[in-house]
C-alpha cells in the first residue's frame, strides 16, 4: 500500500509539473526584441521583435560618400558592413533611401566601417555631424552653393550632443527636419533623420547609426527611437 501510494504521488508530481511548464511556457509569448549584433566588432544594438530586416545594397549606394562606379565607392564599400530594419507593415528598403514616401514606422539603417588612413584625419565632430547629410551651417552652404536645389526645405536642428563612452569612444547624436517635395503629401513631406556616430579609440572605425522617420511618425514613436539609439553598445 505505501508503494503504491508513493507510485500515486510522484504521478501527481509529475503531472503539476507538466501543467506548470506548459503554463508558464505559454505566458511567455515571442521576445520583446531582436538583438542585432557584428560579433568581431563587439557591436550589439536592439531592436523592436516585429521590425523586419531589409537588404541594404540600395541604401549602401545611396549612403557612400563617394560616386557609385568609382574607385573611391568600391573601395569604401569594401570596408563597410551594414544591416538595415524596418518597422512598417511593409517593410522595405525604400523607407531609408525614398525620404518623399510617408511611413507611420521607423527605418533603421546601421553601419560599421573601417576607415583607411587617408581618411582619419578627416573625421572630426562636424564630419560626424555631416556624415549622410549636410548638417553644420558651413557645410549646408557649400552644399546649396554647388547643388542650388534638391528639393530640401524648412532644415530645423531639434537637439545636437556629444557622446563619450569610458572605452574613449567618442562621437554624436543629432536629429533635424527637412522638407522633402512628395507626390503623397500636398506641401511636401517633413522627415526627421536622428543619427549617432562614434569613433572608435585609435580612430580606424566608425559607427553610425541612422534613423529616418517623417515628424508624425517620429514624434509619435519618439521613445522607442530613443531606447534604440540608447541600446547601441560598443565593447570593442
Amino acid at each position: 500500500m505505501a508503494k503504491e501510494r508513493l507510485r500515486v504521488s510522484r504521478r501527481m508530481i509529475a503531472a503539476l509539473v507538466i501543467m506548470f511548464a506548459g503554463t508558464s511556457l505559454g505566458s511567455c509569448g515571442a521576445p520583446e526584441f531582436t538583438y542585432v549584433k557584428n560579433s568581431d566588432e563587439k557591436t550589439y544594438l536592439r531592436v523592436p521583435s516585429g521590425w523586419t530586416q531589409v537588404d541594404t545594397r540600395e541604401v549602401d549606394d545611396l549612403f557612400s560618400p563617394f560616386k557609385r562606379d568609382t574607385f573611391e565607392h568600391d573601395r569604401h564599400l569594401r570596408r563597410l558592413w551594414s544591416v538595415a530594419y524596418d518597422g512598417s507593415a511593409y517593410p522595405t528598403f525604400l523607407h531609408l533611401t525614398r525620404p518623399d514616401l510617408p511611413t507611420d514606422e521607423p527605418a533603421i539603417y546601421l553601419t560599421i566601417r573601417k576607415l583607411y588612413p587617408d581618411e582619419k584625419a578627416a573625421i572630426s565632430l562636424d564630419a560626424m555631424r555631416n556624415i549622410v547629410f549636410p548638417v553644420t551651417d558651413a557645410a549646408r552652404e557649400t552644399y546649396l552653393a554647388r547643388v542650388k536645389d534638391d528639393g530640401f526645405q524648412d532644415f530645423e536642428l531639434l537637439f545636437d550632443r556629444e557622446l563619450t563612452m569610458p572605452s574613449g569612444l567618442h562621437g554624436i547624436r543629432t536629429a533635424y527636419n527637412w522638407r522633402v517635395p512628395s507626390d503623397y503629401i500636398p506641401g511636401g513631406l517633413v522627415n526627421t533623420f536622428d543619427i549617432t556616430v562614434y569613433l572608435s579609440p585609435d580612430s580606424n572605425t566608425l559607427y553610425t547609426l541612422l534613423v529616418r522617420c517623417d515628424f508624425d511618425c517620429y514624434q509619435q514613436h519618439y521613445a522607442e527611437i530613443d531606447a534604440i539609439a540608447n541600446s547601441l553598445t560598443i565593447r570593442s
